[in-house]
């Protein structure tokens, strides 16, 4: 079920019951990048849209104010995956990409109605076409706010826009930050692993003779079929020190259990951890949006950080992606969306989807 709500995520997350929420999963408008129709808020101290504030830490602030409710909707075992560029000191309204008029103002528009997208920034110390370094900024903020910051993951686009620019190299990449609440919260790797091409490499001898998962089980507990190498001594000794019932472990928990102290889902053929770095390419979407994150994105995220039957929440919804997937996945979605131009594609996605 597909739950989506026309509104101001700071406005609207605050109707949403305590820890009702499994996942959050979103991306929120950029610090200076474009104005949208319709997304003007009161966040108490101005009167805007979030990203066009007159300082990056007026921005931060506003952002903080978001995740402190994210905080409080999210159950203790929750996740959150955080989707978030940097942006380039230097005057707004030079990097700007007008070319949607249904969405997004014309130049014209936006003069003619004092939008906030032409006020001038200011950028502090921050020197002009400096990387203002938003995220690593609102990293430490959600550190502060008492996050606990589990992974920097790195979305490599292999197939990134091409760039104009001469004097630097082009952005292929962006953090996806994933924190936590707890030390004990859902997470599911088994359901990500990613196969492995070789799954006893690990545990082979010397002869390169491939083994069966029960002869890598044994060769790792010192008893090889005949013409393997045994594992060397000082890594079998470690874990019968640490762990004296290491054979039953073994014995029991082939898969490789998320909570497995030995951590032998390294050595499982089950396949493998796909690590902090996602190469998965964008793709173009015949609705009007600059920018969509493809599905193949969020999968993964949802599947290891919201159990099946579980609530995923975005409260940057832009275009739906994040409840497309959800839905896909057996899992509820929650979608807030300031735009009620958003709202209109977010719901032909889903007639199209059904």
């Amino acid at each position: 079920m597909i739950q989506i709500i026309n509104g101001n995520a700071l406005d609207e997350l605050k109707k949403l019951p305590d820890k009702s929420v499994d996942c959050v999963i979103t991306s929120p408008p950029y610090y200076g990048l474009r104005s949208y129709k319709g997304a003007e808020t009161n966040w108490g101290d101005w009167h805007g849209q979030l990203g066009l504030e007159p300082t990056y830490q007026m921005y931060l602030g506003h952002l903080l104010m978001v995740t402190r409710e994210l905080k409080r909707v999210l159950k203790e075992t929750g996740t959150l995956f955080w989707n978030m560029g940097d942006s380039y000191a230097g005057k707004m309204g030079k990097r700007q990409g007008w070319n949607d008029n249904e969405l997004s103002y014309t130049r014209e528009e936006a003069l003619e109605n004092g939008t906030s997208f032409y006020l001038g920034a200011d950028y502090g110390n921050i020197p002009n076409k400096s990387l203002m370094m938003i995220p690593e900024r609102f990293a430490i903020g959600m550190i502060d706010q008492g996050w606990i910051l589990r992974n920097k993951i790195i979305w490599r686009k292999l197939n990134g826009m091409p760039s104009s620019v001469h004097d630097r190299f082009s952005n292929k990449w962006e953090y996806i930050f994933f924190f936590v609440q707890s030390k004990k919260y859902y997470f599911d790797l088994d359901a990500v692993r990613k196969p492995l091409a070789d799954p006893d490499r690990m545990l082979r001898g010397v002869s390169g003779k491939r083994l069966s998962s029960q002869e890598a089980i044994d060769a790792f507990l010192g008893n090889p079929p005949k013409g393997i190498n045994k594992p060397r001594p000082n890594i079998r000794q470690k874990y019968e020190r640490d762990r004296p019932n290491i054979k039953h472990d073994l014995a029991v928990n082939r898969k490789g259990s998320y909570d497995d102290p030995l951590h032998i889902k390294a050595y499982n053929p089950a396949g493998a951890n796909p690590g902090d770095v996602l190469d998965i390419p964008t793709r173009p979407h015949k609705f009007a949006h600059f920018a969509v994150y493809p599905e193949t994105l969020i999968e993964p995220l949802i599947k290891a950080g919201c159990p099946e039957g579980g609530t995923v929440l975005d409260p940057f919804a832009g275009s739906g992606t994040t409840g497309i997937v959800a839905e896909r996945l057996k899992r509820n979605a929650i979608l807030i969306e300031i735009s009620s131009e958003y709202i209109k594609i977010i719901n032909e996605r889903i007639k199209n989807y059904s």
